[in-house]
């Protein structure tokens, strides 16, 4: 208790490497030496020695050289000593793994440190896995480790030599070897990856995002290290995986490792200090970031029996929080005590009370109520002065009795354990009864005082009205607490989720469920602010969330969007608005300039190559608009009857460039393709296609969507070529990949085509989406693209799907949206921005951004929590880690 809390860490690691872990037997003393332990720790040692739980000694080792050792005073230590053994349960994988290693790194040394006894293959995969994620722990091993990837890049490098040194037939077979070689090696590597990946994606998709977190960080630094040989498919997986983990998680902080359940928690009244307690009137206090402050301890009489955990009890124990956060009582059953959240005593007083069971103080921390097994109730003034002494009817029953005064101060409810509550009014002791349905297990005021809420588990919220008593009931069963709060309410359930319920006509829907223990929530308590919560369960976890989350940066155009559009450049976005305004935005969500004035907010736009011009598309006018000067010319307009049906009118598609921005293709719904230059001349009309239509990046080929489900190819003077054929049904959206050799085409059915058109054949057909494609994207690799669905309609998917150009389905990620009109990466490829009809969202895939942010998101919980192995993750090895 004496130590700082990076030593109670350090203690742990000593003693792990003083156990040598059974295989079928018990666990019994090693003897490590300085060098095992790390000499930085061997001050530490010495303080373990002076307290007689170790013994240092000094021998000669095996190479005759002397050296300090340690060892446990007995092994009776490591049998009954149970923390010993809980840290062994957490790392006996690791160590029974590590003596192995130290086995093979003896005979490497036993053999003059020949590289024939370094270690190869999936075992030196497995040592640098470990070596990055528990350098502290294998210092001893380091050397070793880093000979063998030293053996491992000399093999490389002998392989190539070779190659090129043998004959032409030589070289073949050492080639095939070779490549045999190192196909195997990456595909290790990548299967690694892929592994905690998917235990990524199985943890997020348990409700547990905090893990889900920490296990896709792993994966992004092994990455990291090895991008060269990571395939694309795999690095896209990785990414998306971290990025969805980062976006998705609200809880924060995790405090953990103690033997009881706390049962209430609450916060400071500045909001950077938490306070929780458990059944036995222990208190703790940390900071937000886990470090813990103080420990109090009001034993409770002993005549007083608490509930249990079992189903249906409701915790209870003698301590509460004021509701503005800056006082804590607890009451032994004789005395109470008054703290501060910096653990300092503030009051004590004593006699007040016989076997009190419960207390709570008021609003403006000036009065506290405490309940006795006789159904007495008595409110003392913070001086110890008694102000009221109210006595419960004879039908009270001391299982649950919850007590708490309403935020102005004026009304003080308790219950009677015999579905009554009763309110006391402080200012005429008058009281007045309300019959509720049930055994009350909580008891919760609104803010205004106006508003009642009880709850039980075996029946769900019941709301009173203490101006009119009239009642109201939401079915909830297995609810334990309710807490409310201007925006709705939350209760906590057995089964260890809490739910967010919003008001709805006369009553309360839900709003949303989180599953975030894996055992009942007792309570949960709010910031200050309302932006974070804490929350406490029978599992023994105490967990703060940050209720806002991470969330991607996002344009919300004030009247809702029609369109968007990333320029090439990856500066600037572009999107048509209700208003009828085209409005620029750069990349943190800032207008660029004034929007362009008098546009269909009906109309598709598009960038030239060079982002130096913007084309709008409407029902019978394309319009050339020049960026800096935000000047518009008319290119081709088309007179139409205002009375036509839209079925009958043959509007405008969305607009494409030629490679070098000097010719625009755009399509008509008649299936007339016109080719314009920048002063709306004609160049050539192309039959048979469609108002979807594309230049390839080269600008060698036209590609349009026909009306027999076919897509349309031609040459750039516009001979036409053989048709794409193999669809089913109507093409909605295209795209060819940076080189043009892929083109890839999505349907009404939900299905994507990938073409080669250098072998000019259909090479894969993917069951993507329930709904029609929209749109598609291709990574600046041009191994790597997303697809997007829905057109708003009740029946979309509003799913954003990254794919490899084999065909093979790398992830799927749902919006927030049924649809999804529009996705563009960045030309980088470290960004996807997406929009939908309200907003545009910008999600970054650039691993260093996903390394830091996640990184910092869990720092705290690494830093303060002696029990994880994995704290060393986050801890950057150079100033460049993430840069």
């Amino acid at each position: 208790s004496k130590l700082k809390p990076e030593e109670k860490e350090q203690v742990r690691r000593i003693f792990i490497q003083l156990v040598q872990p059974g295989v079928g037997t018990e666990d019994t003393r090693r003897v490590a030496t300085k060098a095992d332990l790390n000499d930085k720790n061997w001050s530490l040692v010495k303080k373990l020695a002076d307290s007689r739980l170790v013994v240092t000694s000094r021998g000669s080792t095996e190479n005759n050289s002397e050296q300090e050792t340690v060892e446990v005073v007995h092994e009776a230590l490591i049998r009954n000593w149970g923390q010993l053994r809980e840290w062994m349960e957490v790392d006996r994988e690791f160590r029974t793994w590590q003596e192995q290693l130290r086995s093979a790194k003896k005979q490497w040394e036993e053999n003059n440190r020949d590289n024939g006894s370094l270690l190869r293959g999936a075992a030196l995969a497995k040592a640098e896995e470990k070596l990055q994620e528990r350098p502290e722990d294998l210092e001893a091993e380091k050397q070793f480790i880093q000979e063998s990837i030293q053996g491992r890049k000399n093999l490389h490098r002998r392989t190539i030599i070779t190659l090129t040194s043998f004959s032409v037939v030589a070289s073949l077979i050492a080639l095939v070897a070779g490549i045999g070689w190192w196909t195997a090696f990456t595909g290790g590597k990548n299967y690694q990856l892929i592994a905690r990946i998917q235990s990524s994606e199985a943890l997020f998709a348990s409700n547990k995002q905090f893990d889900a977190l920490l296990e896709s960080i792993k994966a992004g630094k092994q990455m990291k290290k090895e991008l060269d040989i990571i395939t694309p498919t795999t690095e896209m997986q990785v990414l998306v995986t971290l990025m969805q983990s980062l976006y998705g998680v609200k809880e924060q902080n995790r405090f953990e490792g103690y033997n009881q359940p706390f049962i209430k928690a609450s916060f400071s009244s500045d909001g950077q200090k938490i306070a929780a307690t458990n059944m036995d009137n222990v208190i703790k206090i940390w900071d937000l970031s886990g470090k813990e402050i103080a420990t109090l301890n009001q034993k409770q009489s002993d005549n007083i029996t608490y509930s249990s955990s079992d189903p249906g009890d409701c915790p209870v124990n003698t301590v509460s929080f004021s509701p503005n956060n800056n006082i804590i009582a607890a009451s032994d059953g004789h005395d109470i005590k008054l703290w501060d959240f910096n653990g300092r005593e503030l009051n004590n007083l004593q006699g007040k009370g016989k076997d009190i069971t419960v207390t709570s103080i008021s609003n403006d921390g000036q009065l506290i109520a405490a309940v006795n097994i006789d159904g007495k109730v008595k409110v003392w003034n913070r001086n110890g002065e008694e102000i009221h002494n109210f006595q419960h009817s004879e039908n009270f029953f001391p299982l649950s009795n919850p007590i708490s005064f309403s935020p102005d101060n004026q009304i003080l409810a308790s219950a009677d354990g015999q579905e009554n509550i009763v309110l006391w009014n402080l200012n005429t002791e008058e009281a007045k009864i309300l019959e509720s349905q049930f055994t009350v297990c909580s008891i919760d005021f609104n803010s205004n005082s106006s508003v009642l809420a009880v709850t039980d588990y075996l029946s769900g919220i019941e709301f009173w009205s203490l101006k009119s008593q009239k009642q109201n009931f939401v079915d909830d069963f297995g609810v334990i607490t309710v807490t409310q709060y201007p925006e709705g309410i939350i209760s906590t359930n057995w089964d260890g989720s809490i739910k967010f319920w919003e008001s709805f006509s006369n009553g309360w829907k839900l709003k949303s469920s989180w599953k975030i223990h894996s055992a009942p929530v007792w309570n949960v308590s709010f910031s200050p602010d309302r932006k974070m919560l804490v929350s406490v369960s029978d599992d023994k976890t105490i967990k703060l969330w940050n209720l806002e989350g991470i969330k991607p940066p996002s344009i919300r155009p004030i009247n809702g969007l029609r369109d968007m559009i990333l320029s090439p450049d990856g500066e600037t976005i572009a999107t048509v608005n209700a208003d009828d305004t085209i409005k620029l935005w750069n990349l943190d969500g800032t207008l660029r300039q004034e929007p362009f004035q008098k546009v269909s907010s009906s109309s598709k736009i598009t960038f030239s190559r060079d982002s130096k011009y913007l084309v709008s598309s409407d029902r019978n006018v394309v319009q050339l608009w020049n960026i800096e000067s935000g000047e518009p010319k008319t290119i081709i307009k088309q007179k139409l009857p205002q009375e036509l049906p839209r079925r009958k009118r043959n509007d405008f598609g969305k607009a494409s460039f030629s490679s070098d921005d000097k010719t625009i293709a755009v399509g008509r719904k008649d299936g007339t393709i016109k080719l314009l230059n920048l002063d709306g001349k004609e160049i050539q009309t192309l039959q048979g296609g469609s108002q979807l239509v594309s230049y390839s990046p080269n600008g060698k080929i036209i590609a349009s969507a026909s009306n027999n489900n076919t897509i349309k190819l031609w040459t750039a003077d516009g001979k036409e070529l053989p048709s794409l054929v193999g669809s089913s049904y109507s093409i909605t959206s295209l795209r060819f990949s940076p080189d043009s050799k892929i083109l890839v085409a999505g349907n009404e059915n939900g299905n994507l085509l990938i073409w080669s058109l250098t072998e000019k054949k259909l090479l894969h057909t993917l069951q993507g989406h329930t709904s029609p494609v929209s749109s598609l994207t291709f990574r600046p690799d041009n191994k790597i693209f997303a697809s997007a669905s829905g057109n708003g309609s009740n029946y979309d998917d509003g799913r954003i799907k990254f794919w490899s150009v084999d065909g093979v389905e790398i992830k799927t990620l749902k919006t927030n949206s049924s649809a999804v009109p529009s996705i563009n990466f960045r030309p980088d490829g470290k960004m996807l921005v997406w929009s939908n009809q309200m907003e545009v969202v910008m999600w970054n895939l650039d691993l260093n951004y996903l390394l830091s942010q996640g990184c910092d998101w869990v720092r705290d919980y690494l830093k303060n929590n002696p029990n994880i192995k994995d704290s060393h993750i986050c801890v950057l090895e150079t100033s460049q880690d993430f840069n």
